[in-house]
Order: structure tokens, then C-alpha cells, then sequence
């Protein structure tokens, strides 16, 4: 690691050190309890299947803590030095710290994950789950698991915004997000996939969807391509049928797709794939076809515009009109005159049609 003062601030557009901390932090304090527990040597006992520190073990191991980089260490008192409260400051970025030390502990070799020049994935990923035991320490062993549930939300939003398509330092791979969410399952005793996003009510998905729009939103083309590849796999490896099949993580969806077709025309592709795909998986369940029905005006009063345009959104309307002329007569009246209406689950306005 580098001394805090070789960074040269002006560069990030900050006067000093402290302000670059302040407005970096939530990227440098994951990094800095990374590398404060990079190993000299591998001492920390694992499970003997899966070479993984287990959830249960965090902060129970009696591994001692390496001294590491002397100056990766100088680096986190530094940024730790000037917090009254070392606990409240853990708390404040818990999620950015767990989503990429999380990553890291699951980036396997068959991930395609790679290590900076001269270390060695492993060595990353045995540091990475001394980072959380030192966490889990930090924050108390009882809490750990109940600020992981309180923070899921962010947490898997945060691997998302981590997740690439393209071999870079750090790497990781949707394969490797995957694994992070079923670590995560783990450590809050959730069962599954689909209990985790069909929390509260289908709640934990929609603002998990609206939030990767944002980030999409607000990100450069080249990010943004990143970030759609991200939700691309969040909704059609995570969100399984019967979690889409949540009429408020069901009206998220759609109407996330139908923003990205509309707003970003360089995404429409990955785009269109989504959307046959989630039509088609809830088209097949059962009352599938009636909770589609409530969204048939909105999908299509948007994409009949487009669908002469793009050979990906003619697709898609072509599939919602086929879907309704095929297996209901006159569902589309029932969509347009809104008789269903009492399907609609109540949708946050920023994601409504102009």
C-alpha cells in the first residue's frame, strides 16, 4: 500500500488528504481492511470442502490477525484515527465493505477472477475473510449477522455495481456475485434465492431494481453496459417466477426494461432479451396470464412506438400481442380499459411514463 500523502489529491479534486478520505471512503476503507490483512502466510483454518472460512466462523476463529503491510496498516489508522467512533464509522459503510470483501472471499479460480501482478488469488481471498472476521469483531459477533439482514438491500447492490463483464483487476464475474448472494444467505439464515429477493413482500426486490436503474442512469457508456449485463442477470438468474410472479417486483421490472428501451438506446438489446424473458417465464405459471394482463398497456403503448424502429422491440411487442390474441380474446380491452385494475401494486412515480 502507498502513505496516505502520496496521493495526489489534486487529481481527485480535493485540497487535502482528509477531504480526499471523506469523499472516498466508502471505496477506500474496504481496500485499506483488505490489505491491513493481506497474509504472509496462509494460517487461517478453513473448511476442508470448500477451502472457505464458513459463515459461523467469522470472528470465532482463533487465527491471529498478520501484521500484514505496515503502511496498508498506517493507511486504515490514518482514515480510522480522526472517527470519534470506530464502531459507528464500520456500521455507516458496512454494506460497501461486506459487498467487496464477500466478492472477494468467493472469487474462485474458475471465475475468471484475476490477482494483481506478483500475488495470488488466494492470498486475496484468505485476507478478504480475515477482513470480515476483524469486521464481525469490530461491530460484535451478535450483530454482525442482524446488520447483514438490516443491510442486504445494499449489500447486493453493491456486488452488482462490482460485477464485469470484461477480465479486469478486480474482476468478478456474475458467477462470482452469485456466490457472494448464497454466502449472504448463509450468514442471515435465509434459505434461498428467491426468499432473499421476496422479502417483505417483494419490497427487498423492487427498491434492489429501481436502485441498479439509478446507478444505470447516472453511470458513463461504458459503465452502463456493465450495470444492464448486471440487471440482466439479476432478473433472470436471481428473480425466479415465483418471485416475479410479485405483482410490485413484477410492475418494477417491466417498467425498468421499458425505461431502458426507451432512454438508452445502445442498451435495447440486452434490454429486449430481459423482457421476452420475463414475459415468457410468468406467461407459463399459473394466473401468470392475468397478472400480465395489468401491465399489457403500459409495455405496449411504449413499444408499438419503437417496435418499426428496432428489430429487438418489434420482437417484443409482436410477443405481448401474440400473448394476449393466442390464449385470452379480449384480454387487450381488459388491459386498456384498466378492469383489472386491482392487480396494480402501487409504483414509486420515479419510474412511471412521462
Amino acid at each position: 500500500g502507498h502513505p496516505l500523502l502520496s496521493i495526489p489529491t489534486t487529481c481527485f479534486a480535493v485540497p487535502s488528504v482528509e477531504n480526499f478520505i471523506d469523499k472516498f471512503i466508502s471505496q477506500v476503507l474496504p481496500i485499506a481492511i483488505l490489505t491491513m490483512h493481506k497474509l504472509r502466510t496462509p494460517s487461517i483454518t478453513t473448511s476442508a470442502t470448500s477451502g472457505y472460512l464458513q459463515p459461523q466462523q467469522l470472528g470465532t476463529t482463533s487465527a491471529p490477525v498478520d501484521s500484514g503491510d505496515s503502511t496498508a496498516i498506517d493507511t486504515i489508522n490514518d482514515i480510522l484515527r480522526a472517527r470519534a467512533d470506530v464502531g459507528s464509522l464500520l456500521k455507516e459503510h458496512f454494506a460497501d465493505i461486506v459487498s467487496f470483501l464477500t466478492l472477494l472471499c468467493k472469487a474462485d479460480d474458475d471465475s475468471g477472477t484475476k490477482a494483481p501482478a506478483g500475488t495470488t488469488l488466494q492470498e486475496y481471498r484468505l485476507s478478504a475473510e480475515k477482513g470480515l472476521a476483524w469486521l464481525r469483531t469490530q461491530v460484535g459477533s451478535d450483530l454482525f449477522p442482524e446488520l447483514c439482514k438490516r443491510n442486504a438491500e445494499a449489500i447486493i447492490i453493491g456486488c452488482l455495481r462490482l460485477c464485469r463483464d470484461t477480465p479486469t483487476v478486480p474482476y468478478f464475474s456474475f458467477k462470482v456475485v452469485g456466490n457472494a448472494m448464497s454466502y449472504l444467505c448463509e450468514i442471515i439464515s435465509v434459505p434461498n434465492f428467491s426468499a432473499l429477493f421476496s422479502a417483505h413482500n417483494g419490497d427487498r426486490a423492487y427498491m434492489i431494481l429501481v436502485s441498479m436503474y439509478k446507478h444505470l442512469s447516472e453511470a458513463s457508456s461504458g459503465q452502463q453496459v456493465e450495470l444492464m449485463k448486471a440487471i440482466q442477470g439479476l432478473l433472470t438468474g436471481f428473480l425466479g417466477p415465483s418471485c416475479l410472479k410479485i405483482p410490485i417486483v413484477l410492475d418494477a421490472s417491466i417498467r425498468v426494461l421499458c425505461r431502458i428501451i426507451k432512454d438508452f438506446p445502445s442498451l435495447r438489446s440486452l434490454a429486449c432479451e430481459s423482457f421476452r424473458n420475463i414475459w415468457e417465464s410468468v406467461v407459463e405459471t399459473k394466473d401468470g396470464l392475468s397478472l400480465l394482463t395489468a401491465h399489457f398497456h403500459v409495455a405496449s403503448s411504449y413499444l408499438s412506438s419503437l417496435a418499426t424502429e428496432s428489430a429487438d422491440v418489434g420482437k417484443c411487442y409482436e410477443l405481448l400481442t401474440e400473448t394476449f390474441t393466442d390464449r385470452a380474446e379480449g384480454m387487450p380491452f381488459l388491459a386498456r380499459t384498466g378492469s383489472n385494475g386491482n392487480m396494480r401494486p402501487k409504483v414509486d412515480n420515479a419510474l412511471r411514463f412521462a
